[in-house]
């Protein structure tokens, strides 16, 4: 064979001794024209520790040859010393002596090398390759010329190999997919007009979930490919091209950005890449992404994302939670069937608990528990899943802890998977420290607000007035607040897991107290502005824009009674605007909210009180009437 000293470059080969009768037909062809190779046994001194040998061995040598067969790539052996190349920086030539599908352990080493084929060919069609192969990778018979290194296209790159089977990397569901009918069907049609489609919503509520049923659906209409990248785990922006190389099976070849060539191969395919969980690494993704859809037509890029990635060309679709029952007394079984959250907590009920049914005693709880989690996917299913130790009425009851109680024992679901917590905590932590103490402040809005609202309330110290647009308009961007339209003037609401996660911040931050008292002080100046005993348009579009207010004073009402500030209480309840409302839209509550602010107000000849009692008064007249007309009706 041809002598390797320290002085010459040298090949190692790297096999399984069940391939080694065929493999030293190889070797022994190239040793016969001067190429000097490592070979184990042969290449191992006597009294020399093999493993010390084996490790000087690669990292000594110009190339590591593989040899790529089912027994050598399943090799624990081969698997290392091709680790240990990649570690050293040593090149790695792929021999391919029979069809093999890559293991996960080699499939990133391998991914992106030249490779040359010996299967199924005459010693005269692969040597010429094999020898042409060596020379550009350093490896030169004695006394050679050493020509240049030929172009690297010479020869295929071993994707092209390795994709003849591999058509994606798609995991398997870990569970079956309900519901989003309609939301598949949208985006399925999105792929087909836009390169780039970004998912975007709040955690938990199945982004990434509904990705991968759509991938797992759209499997036969991409010829070259699905691809998954899940950017969960990384950290590091430089990761983000080198997790989509080793996904789509490619790598970084000297002196061109990965980047850049990734677009080059992937751009005119006709493949789809999931770019998975986006939010905390949006420039390096919004940076690839562009580059990947700006040179070819075929390349579809799905991202998931609780923020859009912000370039040119970008369809944002925001994911919705699911369908939650209506509330109603009257909502039958069979139509509960058909919600969609409900559906979901069946379905995750029964894989643990498979005599679990839907009844007439236990539906009530479940329509409630689906209310109370937002139709949220993530807590839908921790809720689920809770069904083998207590029924949905204890279930219920336990709400008000969600977040300790929703709590996975699957151990290997990612931490954010594992908790309702855990998911909003990755929220929470991705968001600067004003959008922070916004969030947490918003939580003092029983149900939704105006950015008028958000100002008057929110604005102080460490926030001005004039920082809540853009900071409201962060956590919307964000998928932490959400935006209803619908009139003049839009309003924003967050949902119900997320105002508890945010309550608790803001118990924490010590401010709730000032907080819930400016949210009554700005309640007072909003009712006082409607004197329902004034005709005029002015006077009903002022009382029209209160009605979505009657949260917030409902609210205002409680916090006072409750910290004994009755006088304050008395003066909402005493304005014509709260009058208003209650007659015309709460009458029942109304009157059961003035009896109870009433018979705490001391006695006193304010105008306030006046107004108030007058509004008691009307209100307990109407309950007559309606009890008057019962009685009628009855007879």
């Amino acid at each position: 064979m041809g002598p390797v000293t320290s002085d010459s470059p040298y090949a190692f080969v790297s096999y399984s001794s069940a391939d080694r009768a065929r493999v030293f037909g190889i070797t022994g062809v190239l040793e016969a024209q001067g190429i000097p190779l490592w070979l184990d046994r042969r290449s191992i001194s006597g009294g020399r520790r093999w493993t010390t040998e084996i490790v000087r061995g690669v990292e000594d040598a110009a190339v590591l040859v593989v040899m790529c067969s089912p027994a050598s790539v399943a090799s624990r052996n081969v698997q290392q010393e091709v680790q240990l190349a990649w570690e050293s920086e040593r090149r790695i030539l792929p021999v391919i002596v029979e069809h093999v599908e890559l293991p996960a352990e080699l499939r990133y080493a391998l991914a992106g090398q030249q490779w040359v084929e010996v299967r199924e060919r005459s010693e005269d069609e692969w040597l010429p390759e094999l020898l042409v192969a060596l020379r550009s990778l350093g490896i030169h018979e004695p006394e050679s010329d050493q020509p240049d290194p030929p172009d690297a296209k010479a020869f295929p790159a071993v994707e092209e190999f390795v994709q003849e089977k591999r058509l994606h990397n798609l995991p398997a569901p870990r569970a079956s997919f309900v519901g989003r009918a309609a939301q598949l069907a949208e985006l399925e049609n999105a792929l087909k007009d836009h390169r780039l489609v970004t998912l975007t919503g709040p955690g938990g509520v199945g982004k990434s979930r509904l990705a991968l049923e759509l991938a797992w659906r759209l499997l036969g209409d991409y010829p070259d490919g699905v691809w998954l990248v899940s950017l969960e785990t990384a950290s590091d922006p430089a990761h983000v091209p080198e997790l989509v190389a080793s996904a789509a099976g490619t790598r970084e070849l000297p002196g061109r950005p990965l980047a850049l060539q990734l677009a080059d191969r992937l751009g005119s395919r006709s493949a789809l890449l999931i770019l998975d969980n986006c939010e905390h690494l949006l420039g390096p993704c919004a940076e690839l992404a562009g580059s990947l859809t700006a040179g070819g037509r075929e390349l579809r890029v799905l991202a998931t994302s609780r923020e859009l990635l912000g370039i040119a060309g970008e369809q944002v679709m925001a994911i919705s939670p699911l369908q939650v029952p209506a509330v109603s007394a009257k909502v039958s079984e069979s139509e509960l069937r058909d919600s969609e959250s409900v559906q979901l907590f069946l379905d995750r009920a029964r894989s643990v608990f498979p005599q679990f049914e839907l009844t007439t005693g236990n539906s009530a709880a479940v329509a409630e528990i689906c209310r109370a989690l937002d139709g949220i996917p993530l807590g839908i299913e921790l809720a689920g899943a809770r069904i083998r130790a207590l029924t949905p009425e204890q279930l219920l009851s336990r709400l008000s802890d969600m977040f300790g109680l929703l709590r996975s024992t699957d151990r290997t679901a990612l931490p954010r998977q594992r908790t309702l917590q855990g998911a909003v905590d990755w929220s929470y932590d991705s968001l600067e420290e004003g959008e922070r103490v916004l969030w947490r402040r918003l939580s003092v809005f029983p149900e939704s607000f105006t950015l008028g609202a958000a100002e008057a309330v929110c604005g102080f110290d460490p926030l001005t007035r004039g920082e809540i647009l853009d900071l409201l308009t962060g956590l919307v961007d964000r998928s932490m607040a959400m935006t209803v339209r619908g009139g003049s003037e839009a309003r924003y609401h967050l949902l119900r897991t997320l105002r508890q996660y945010a309550r608790d911040k803001m118990s924490a931050s010590g401010e709730e107290s000032d907080l819930q008292d400016r949210h009554a002080a700005w309640c007072i100046e909003v009712v006082g502005t409607v004197d329902f005993r004034e005709a005029g348009e002015a006077t009903s579009e002022r009382l029209r824009l209160l009605r979505p207010e009657y949260p917030n004073l409902r609210a205002a009402l409680g916090h006072l009674v409750r910290s004994d500030r009755v006088a304050q209480a008395v003066e909402i309840a005493g304005t014509y605007g709260m009058t208003a409302l209650f007659i015309n839209q709460y009458p029942s509550e109304g009157r059961k909210l003035m009896e109870l602010i009433m018979a705490k107000a001391p006695p006193d000849r304010s105008l306030s009180r006046a107004k108030a009692l007058w509004c008691l008064g009307w209100l307990q007249g109407v309950a007559l009437q309606t009890e008057q007309a019962k009685a009628t009706l009855g007879e």
